[in-house]
C-alpha cells in the first residue's frame, strides 16, 4: 500500500482529532492504572510460587532421589551387598575405550544399569566388581543349565512346528536347513545368561543372550582382557 501526503487537512481537524485521543487517553489511564496494580500483584505470587516449587524439588532430589545414595552406602559397607556377593569399587583402566572402540564396540557409553531416578552407569562400565562365594557360583551354574534346557526343550517345539516357525517369522526357505542342524544335533556357539540378583533370593532372568553378535567381544575378548589387567595390578 502507498501513502500519500495530504497537503488539505485544515488545523481545525487535527486540533480536534488531538482532543480525542487525549479524551480516550483519559478513560483508560485507571484502566493502565489498574493492570498495572495487578500485574505486580500476580508476578509477586507467581515468584512466591516459583521459590516454593524450588525448595521443594530441592528437598526430593537431596532425600528421596540423592544420586550418590546406593553407591554411598556400599562404599561405607566395605562393598557387602550380602553373605554371598560384594560389589568391589575398582580403578577403570586409563584407555579402556581405545580397546573397545578397536574392536567395534561404540555403543560402550549408553545408558545401563540405573543406580536412582538420578543416576546410571554405562553400558561397559571398569568401575566395579562383584566378587561372589562359591555357594553362589554353584547356584547361578545350576539356573544357567537349567535354564539352557528349558530353552532347548521349547526350541525343540518349534523346529517340529510350521505353525510356531511361522509365529517366530522364521524364513521359510531356512526351514530345511535348521530342522537338519537340529537332527544332526550340532552344538550350541555360546549363550549367556542376564540375570537380577540381590545375593540373597532367587534369581531372576532378564534375557538370554544366544549365538548374538556382540556376544563372543563383551564376554569373552573384551572381559577376558579386562580380568587379565585387572589381576595383573
Amino acid at each position: 500500500m502507498i501513502y500519500k501526503h495530504h497537503s488539505g487537512i485544515s488545523l481545525a481537524k487535527l486540533k480536534a482529532s488531538i482532543k480525542i485521543f487525549a479524551e480516550v487517553d483519559a478513560e483508560i489511564e485507571p484502566l493502565r492504572e489498574e493492570h498495572e496494580e495487578l500485574t505486580q500483584k500476580y508476578s509477586g505470587y507467581c515468584r512466591g510460587m516459583c521459590s516454593c516449587y524450588l525448595v521443594a524439588f530441592l528437598i526430593v532430589f537431596l532425600t528421596a532421589c540423592n544420586p550418590f545414595a546406593i553407591k554411598s552406602k556400599l562404599n561405607a559397607e566395605n562393598g557387602a551387598i550380602s553373605q554371598d556377593m560384594e560389589r568391589l569399587v575398582i580403578r577403570p583402566r586409563p584407555d579402556y575405550w581405545r580397546e573397545l572402540e578397536s574392536q567395534g564396540v561404540y555403543y560402550y557409553e549408553e545408558k545401563a544399569i540405573e543406580w536412582s531416578r538420578c543416576e546410571h552407569d554405562t553400558y561397559w562400565n571398569e568401575e566395579g566388581m562383584l566378587r561372589i562365594s562359591q555357594k553362589a557360583e554353584k547356584m547361578i551354574m545350576e539356573a544357567s543349565y537349567e535354564l539352557h534346557n528349558m530353552a532347548l526343550e521349547a526350541v525343540d517345539l518349534i523346529v517340529n512346528d510350521d505353525t510356531l516357525l511361522d509365529l517366530f517369522y522364521i524364513n521359510r526357505d531356512l526351514w530345511p536347513a535348521i530342522r537338519n542342524s537340529w537332527q544332526k544335533g550340532h552344538t550350541d556357539f555360546q549363550g549367556r545368561f542376564d540375570f537380577a540378583w540381590d545375593g540373597a533370593g532367587d534369581l531372576k532372568l532378564l534375557e538370554y543372550n544366544a549365538d548374538t553378535p556382540s556376544l563372543q567381544l563383551e564376554s569373552g575378548i573384551l572381559s577376558e582382557k579386562w580380568f587379565q589387567s585387572f589381576r595383573s595390578e
